[in-house]
């Protein structure tokens, strides 16, 4: 009798955590509801974003708290519809973006939930009845079909695809006319190269004419025992490069193939065949003029670190590849601690014919900048164990959109760009960390318009359309590790006899940023207009002092995340 007793004692001891946790859960996600459902019954509450705001938040407290409750995937659909549900209020297109990046965060989560292909669903109505664009709509409807075709949307699906499909739409160019002069009695625009990278769940294509070119992107429907899918894009008053008439061949799981050809006497079509693409963004870079294209779809079976000895595609004209450098056999700080963090990308800005910004005494940025990441791989690699790539790791130039895709290419755990500021105030100094999004100051306009080699005129242009470039874009992520970091360099400058002024944490639209599918952040180091930063920056023990603290900032980051994720 007393064994039994105390058996169950025993068992009652380990059941009441579960029961507490349990019953926490319930008391959360119940809180949430009520709240939803007086919001719903209130016109009055309705109006306010305060409410829609609160309701939001209870929702999520319980999603971060309880991540293994079976309620997770049905809080954040409610997300979902609470942001659109605002979004009839508020009209502001942060909202739309909100709740389609919760939807997709759903589907990516909880593939096999019930209500994943009512997200994709939902993500394609955003898309049609919002965002008045019907080719991302397409695409969304189209993948209810295609990894959902058992499910209960999947009727709504094939009812919208067929109502976007346009059967009688080409994209096969007509005979080439003679070219000489634009209708427009313009010389003609040059449409030049096409370059690529990819990784099992990403593409970026990029497109380069030699000055600024008006397009127009159609996407394609495929038919069935026919053509595949394609996304095409018209350029206007322009003429193709011979060498781009050949098909180059991509074959990476998400796009067969990309092609040129004269479509008409004023008209370049470039055509992506496509395989299976779950989305894809469109923007513009400038000097030189290019057009970026990044695709994504659902992860195949590949083995990525077959890739990264050729990082850099077989059309490339770069004359180096990113180094690897293979982690240490001892137990590294990685595995120790159980950190989050196995490969990074160290971006050492500018390079080769672009010297950066030049500095008190002659110093160059593209020369201190790399010092100081060959400084970082080493204390990553040695220290932490850590896998780390280098966009470049000698004086050669790598366009800002080929870091970006080297990172996601590689498949990298972080991003950073390093930098050093310029000021015509010769007494401006100090470090800040930058993250992508829209810019909230003049100075970051600026600095923004310098890295990207652009006007502030282009940067407002580009903030126009960030929001959807923004989109799965880890802006959360990337403001939490430039915070770390931010303060692990103030920390050790100012801790060791030294002094920099904060300029705190800071947000801009950088190139170099966009589009990565990682954390990522622009450091810039010091003010290299700044005589006392300037000598500093010029010394081997400040370059050092700054890889470390780095390194450091990256430590915290990681051991905070990790803790998060547990």
């Amino acid at each position: 009798m007393f064994v039994r007793a105390f058996a169950a004692l025993l068992i009652s001891l380990f059941l009441i955590p579960s029961i507490s946790n349990a019953s926490q859960a319930d008391k959360a996600y119940n809180a949430a509801r009520q709240d939803h459902s007086r919001l719903e019954k209130s016109s009055k509450l309705m109006r306010s974003r305060h409410n829609w705001i609160k309701v939001i938040d209870r929702y999520e407290q319980f999603t971060q708290r309880y991540s293994k409750d079976s309620r997770i995937d049905d809080s954040l659909y409610t997300i979902g519809e609470l942001y659109t549900g605002l979004y009839r209020f508020s009209k502001k297109k942060q909202d739309i973006n909100a709740a389609i990046e919760i939807y997709r965060t759903l589907v990516k989560k909880f593939p096999r939930s019930r209500l994943a292909d009512d997200a994709v669903f939902m993500t394609g109505e955003l898309y049609l009845n919002h965002k008045n664009n019907k080719e991302a709509a397409y695409i969304e409807f189209d993948k209810v079909l295609r990894k959902y075709p058992q499910g209960d949307m999947a009727a709504k699906a094939r009812a919208r695809v067929n109502d976007l499909s346009d059967e009688g739409e080409t994209d096969e160019p007509r005979k080439p006319e003679p070219i000489g002069m634009s209708e427009r009695g313009k010389e003609y625009i040059n449409v030049n190269s096409i370059k690529h990278w990819s990784n099992p769940n990403y593409t970026r294509v990029v497109i380069q004419a030699d000055r600024k070119v008006a397009y127009k992107e159609t996407f394609l429907k495929g038919q069935d025992g026919g053509s595949s899918p394609r996304l095409f894009l018209d350029f206007s008053g322009s003429k193709v490069n011979k060498e781009l008439m050949q098909p180059i061949e991509i074959n990476d799981g998400l796009l067969k193939a990309a092609r040129a050809g004269q479509f008409d006497l004023n008209t370049v079509r470039v055509v992506l065949d496509i395989e299976s693409v779950d989305s894809y963004k469109i923007f513009a870079l400038e000097d030189p003029y290019r057009i970026v294209i990044d695709v994504s779809g659902e992860k195949h079976e590949a083995q990525i670190g077959d890739q990264i000895e050729s990082i850099l595609s077989k059309n490339d004209n770069a004359v180096t590849v990113p180094v690897t450098v293979e982690p240490s056999t001892s137990p590294s700080l990685t595995r120790q601690l159980g950190l989050g963090i196995r490969r990074v990308v160290i971006d050492p800005g500018h390079g080769g014919h672009d010297p950066g910004a030049i500095g008190y005494g002659g110093i160059k940025e593209k020369n201190v900048v790399l010092e100081i990441g060959k400084k970082l791989r080493t204390i990553m690699t040695d220290k932490f164990g850590v896998e780390v790539i280098m966009t470049r790791d000698a004086d050669i130039f790598i366009p800002l959109e080929e870091r970006t895709a080297i990172a996601n290419k590689a498949g990298a755990d972080l991003f950073i760009s390093i930098h050093a500021n310029a000021s015509k105030n010769k007494k401006a100094g100090g470090v800040e960390t930058y993250f992508l999004n829209f810019a909230t100051d003049e100075d970051s306009m600026r600095l923004a318009a310098r890295e990207n080699a652009t006007t502030t005129k282009n940067i407002g242009d580009l903030q126009a359309i960030l929001n959807d470039l923004m989109l799965n874009s880890k802006i959360n992520e990337s403001s939490k590790l430039a915070r770390y970091v931010q303060g692990s360099i103030l920390d050790e400058v100012n801790g060791n006899g030294g002094r920099s002024n904060d300029r705190g944490v800071r947000q801009a639209p950088f190139y170099v940023l966009i589009g990565a599918q990682m954390p990522s952040i622009l450091i810039e180091t010091s003010f290299i207009t700044n005589k006392e930063d300037a000598r500093r920056l010029a010394d081997d023990k400040f370059q050092m002092a700054l890889a470390e603290s780095i390194a450091d900032g990256v430590k915290r980051y990681s051991e905070v995340v990790t803790v998060a994720r547990r």
